[in-house]
């Protein structure tokens, strides 16, 4: 959750298994939500106003996976020219 107008980070949540999440401790005030997940595009919902003592529900909130195209890597090595084995 970030506070506007500013966007300074206040408090930050991570999901149950099963999705869902609860952020704690938000005084009264405006509020965006910003969700975001490794290798997806982030959602923001922007002009949440909470009163004290209230509790919201979003709802669904769907995160589309982001495909990123990724450049060639080669990887190359010698092979050592001596090899040190222990006799048994």
């Amino acid at each position: 959750m970030l506070s506007t107008p500013d966007s300074t980070l206040v408090a930050v949540g991570i999901t149950k298994a099963s999705g869902n999440f609860e952020v704690k401790g938000l005084k009264a005030g405006k509020y965006i939500l910003k969700v975001q997940f490794v290798g997806y595009q982030t959602e923001v919902i922007p002009n949440i106003v909470l009163t004290e003592g209230q509790k919201l529900t979003v709802g669904l909130i769907s995160l589309s996976p982001v495909q990123r195209l990724l450049e060639e890597i080669k990887v190359s090595g010698q092979r050592a020219s001596n090899y040190n084995k222990i006799d048994k």
